[in-house]
This record gives structure tokens, C-alpha cells and sequence, in this order.
């Protein structure tokens, strides 16, 4: 996996007056309940802190990102476990519309890091391009004052992902903002790569071929937790 410096997110939606010149690319993400998934969103979206332990709440922001001078349109939105929803119906459509996922896990719980294969084979099953669309595998809660309690080490996670073919591994920390905005910044980039090949072909698009130049994009790095 090659490695890249974290881009970092531009501001709010709200303080943009027009979409028209920015790339939309729809980002998909799963996961097990408890790993903090909406905490990340609610991150991303406002870069505070937050606490969500509500496990049927609905998540999800719109947000710009620029990258490399890009800018691109973010929409994120968390899929519900159907065991907690009662139906497949929401869940197809998400994995079938999403130019880009994050699965995500906690560190502190074997049990979660277990249940990745299940939400992999949901993405393949649904997703129209599943050998194709950027999975980007996310341990979060990689703070150090949880490193007593971690239970799955940096070097499974990377293991796993590159056995898998994905698109790349990352931790982070939802509580502590660390890598959580280059995350989501470089998963849009990627899905925008993905999205534009599969509009436009192997030749793809001026933009698509212009993000394919810079190999240092290709994929994510194993980035080890710093948060303190």
C-alpha cells in the first residue's frame, strides 16, 4: 500500500454558495454498533467530540473536502445494521449506490474486527462495481489512553486489508479528531477516481486520469495511532 500525506477537509456546506464545478461522490459506511461510527461522522461534519450511543439515530452529513486543489462533495451516510432495522430494503440501496466505504471496527473489541467479513460481502453482493469500488478499512479508537484495552493490533488490521484487496487501512480516533478528516478526504478522492472509470471507461475522464498520475493516491497507508 503506498503511502500519502492526510489531506485535510475545507469548511462546512453551509459556507459554500455553489455545488455546480464540485465532484459529488456518495460514501457509504458500516460497521458493528459500538465502534463509534456516527461519533466519526459527527467529527468530520463539525470537529468536536460527540458521544452517540443511540444505535438506531440516522447519520450522515454533506461536506466539501479539497484535495490536491479539488474540491469534491462529500455525502456521507451511516447504513443501519439490519438486525437493528428489521430490513434489507435501505441497506441494498446504500451498498448499491456508494462510490466509496469506510468498515469500520473498534480496537478495543475482537468481536467487531470479527464481523468485518459480513459487512464485506454485503458491499460485493449489492454493489454494481464490487471488485472495483474503494473499501477503506477504519480501526477506530486508537487513543492511547485505550491502548490497556486494545484487543486487535495494527498489524491485523493491515494484514487483513491488504489479504482482502482493499483499498487501503487507517486508525483513528473519533474522541481525539486524529486522521479522521484526512479520511474521509482521501476516501472521496478515491471514489472520484472509481466513479469517473466507471462513467468514462479505462480511459476515463481528464480528471480521472490526472488523479491516476499521482501514485501516492492509489491506495491508503497503515497509519499507526499518535493521538496522546
Amino acid at each position: 500500500m503506498s503511502s500519502f500525506q492526510l489531506a485535510q477537509a475545507s469548511s462546512p456546506l453551509s459556507a459554500i454558495t455553489s455545488t455546480a464545478l464540485i465532484e459529488i461522490v456518495h460514501l457509504r459506511q458500516l460497521g458493528a454498533k459500538s465502534v463509534g461510527r456516527k461519533s466519526l461522522i459527527h467529527r468530520f461534519e463539525h470537529n468536536e467530540w460527540c458521544e452517540i450511543t443511540d444505535p438506531t439515530l440516522e447519520a450522515g452529513c454533506r461536506r466539501t473536502v479539497t484535495v490536491n486543489g479539488r474540491e469534491i462533495l462529500a455525502e456521507v451516510e451511516d447504513i443501519t445494521n439490519p438486525e437493528w432495522d428489521g430490513f434489507y430494503g435501505p441497506l441494498t440501496h446504500a451498498c448499491k449506490t456508494g462510490d466509496g466505504f469506510l468498515v469500520i471496527y473498534s480496537v478495543t473489541s475482537k468481536e467487531s474486527f470479527d464481523a468485518i467479513p459480513r459487512y464485506l460481502d454485503l458491499i460485493k453482493k449489492h454493489n454494481p462495481h464490487p471488485d472495483a469500488v474503494p473499501i477503506v478499512l477504519v480501526a477506530n479508537k486508537c487513543d492511547s489512553y485505550l491502548l490497556s484495552a486494545r484487543q486487535v493490533t495494527p498489524e491485523e488490521g493491515e494484514r487483513f486489508a491488504q489479504t482482502m484487496n482493499l483499498a487501503g487501512y487507517i486508525e483513528t480516533s473519533a474522541k481525539g479528531g486524529h486522521n479522521v478528516e484526512g479520511t474521509y478526504s482521501q476516501l472521496a478522492l478515491l471514489a472520484l477516481k472509481h466513479k469517473q472509470r466507471a462513467t468514462y471507461g479505462d480511459a476515463g475522464s481528464l480528471e480521472e486520469r490526472e488523479v491516476e498520475s499521482n501514485p501516492a493516491l492509489s491506495a491508503f497507508c497503515s497509519s499507526k495511532c499518535l493521538t496522546q
